[in-house]
């Protein structure tokens, strides 16, 4: 994994492991571009220079110089590295002797995208055209007219050519005739990236987000946003992820094929808290109504009222479900009969975040302090924390600072987030604080935990934890809003933007994979 930075360094991580190898210097200017192929890492920059890299010594094997107004984008195959610079030329360069092929001359502005197949190279650029070179002869084939907007994007694809504008539109064009076949509009922003995958076209574009399109009927099969308000809540079970949000709603969407399954109405406010069991979904909303879902057929089971304000948090064992509220309680009720078992008062500001484990139910408040129940006779086992707060009507900021007060709890530690940017990490049982992670520079909005890892996002970046050493082994960048909730199975990692988009990673390779992998 490569990530090229602005400061002119090149940062090289392992797959799986996520473990740092090396830093690559050997720019002058900050990288815009890279590119890798089975022996060779190459990067270019704003010094219009291209570093060929070698794989597994790191070594620098040869700067590739004379490339005017920066390097914007690369693109490599068998035989050859293409580089596009800003002063609207292509360079080609032969790979291993490292000479300059050819330099190709069709664009009046900066050359923003590359691409290649077997008989053809395409560069995109700033003039809104993308130009079809004959590789070997490198003689121009044909001019393609973008469009209104700035070629960014390009993709190759059986028969086609796709090449996406800055102005939200995906062009397809018919190989050979060059014809334009079609016009794919599916959003309301400039398109950033373009790539095929298994019979699907799939573009992501500057309003957050995502379109697939099945090749030959350029109908969308997929857009994949979120809620029309920011997202309070997310859980996911084996089958299904379930997003609650300020527009009152609770999405359903199916994890294999990431269709939106469906959406659930009930509540008459914002819905800020979600939990799951084997068989039912709760949701806790500011109507201060607790509602109870069937999972299998997503209806209506049970509405639980027993709060005076805001439900702010939800958690569920085998036997109990428990709901904390801005009315500083939390209530335990008794699955089943959902009656109201006993209400829990121990804290002196609104309660908003809840864990449970086989032995302990967790609450937090507004106070930062975590109350530790045992759950055998419901009496306080420990209170961690302690600093003072002041009990008072909620603001529309109190909303968004409320959600760096974040729970998460596995079988050794719990862990709590708190609005100066650390995570806490207690060890249960004797509640001593093990460890204080230092990695935000701002409050943490959610947390996450698996098997090896801890997951901690804040409106700065997601920071994956190794659990243990307490060490910071990857950074999930891509995501340019607030993260609002995290949820983690066995594969992925899921966020949710505050403007109601999911990000879905994959496990290892750190690669955004939502819609679809």
């Amino acid at each position: 994994m490569m990530v090229g930075c602005g400061d002119g360094t090149v940062h090289v991580w392992e797959m799986g492991t996520w473990a740092a190898v090396t830093v690559l210097r050997g720019h002058s200017g900050g990288v815009r571009a890279l590119a890798a192929d089975d022996g060779w890492c190459y990067s270019g920059s704003q010094d219009g220079r291209v570093v060929v890299w070698r794989k597994g010594s790191w070594e620098r094997v040869v700067a590739l110089g004379g490339l005017s107004k920066g390097v914007l984008t690369l693109a490599v195959d068998g035989t050859h590295l293409y580089s596009g610079a800003g002063d609207g030329r292509v360079v080609v360069w032969r790979k291993g002797s490292w000479d300059r092929v050819a330099t190709l001359e069709g664009h009046s502005k900066g050359v923003s995208a590359l691409a290649v197949d077997g008989g053809h190279l395409y560069s995109g650029s700033g003039d809104s055209t993308v130009v079809v070179w004959r590789r070997g002869s490198w003689e121009t084939v044909t001019v393609l007219d973008g469009g209104t907007g700035r070629v960014v994007a390009l993709a190759v694809g059986g028969e086609r050519l796709y090449s996406g504008s800055s102005d939200g539109t995906v062009t397809v064009w018919r190989k050979g005739s060059w014809e334009r076949a079609t016009t794919l509009a599916g959003h309301s922003g400039g398109v950033v990236m373009l790539t095929m995958e298994d019979g699907h076209l799939c573009c992501g574009c500057g309003d957050g987000t995502v379109v697939l399109w099945p090749e030959g009927s350029w109908e969308p099969c997929m857009t994949f946003e979120g809620h029309s308000g920011y997202v309070n809540a997310l859980v996911v079970d084996d089958e299904h992820l379930y997003c609650a949000s300020a527009d009152s709603e609770v999405v359903v969407w199916r994890k294999d094929s990431w269709e939106e399954v469906a959406t659930l109405r009930g509540h008459r406010a914002y819905v800020r808290a979600l939990a799951v069991d084997d068989r039912l979904l709760y949701s806790g909303s500011e109507d201060s109504r607790v509602m109870v879902w069937r999972k299998r057929s997503l209806d209506e089971y049970r509405v639980l009222r027993g709060h005076r304000e805001w439900v702010t948090a939800l958690a569920a064992d085998q036997d109990h479900l428990y709901s904390a509220s801005w009315d500083m309680e939390v209530v335990v009720w008794r699955k089943g009969s959902w009656e109201r078992q006993r209400s829990l008062m121990g804290h002196v500001t609104p309660v908003v975040a809840l864990e449970v484990d086989d032995k302990y139910l967790y609450s937090e408040s507004a106070d930062r302090t975590v109350v530790v129940w045992d759950k055998r006779s419901w009496q306080p086992a420990a209170v961690l924390g302690g600093l003072s707060g002041v009990m008072r009507e909620p603001t529309d900021d109190d909303i968004l600072a409320l959600a760096a007060l974040e729970l998460a709890v596995d079988d050794r530690y719990l862990y709590s987030g708190s609005v100066d940017g650390r995570v806490l990490v207690w060890e249960k049982g004797s509640w001593e604080e093990v460890a204080a992670l230092e990695g935000h520079s701002k409050c943490v909005s959610a947390l996450a935990v698996d098997d090896k890892y801890l997951y901690s996002a804040s409106p700065d970046r997601t920071i994956v934890w190794e659990k243990g050493t307490w060490l910071p082994v990857a950074t999930l960048t891509g995501e340019p809003d607030w993260t609002m909730a995290l949820a983690a199975d066995d594969r992925r990692v899921y966020s949710v933007l505050l403007d109601g988009r999911l990000v879905v990673w994959q496990k290892g390779s750190r690669t955004v994979i939502a819609p679809a992998d």
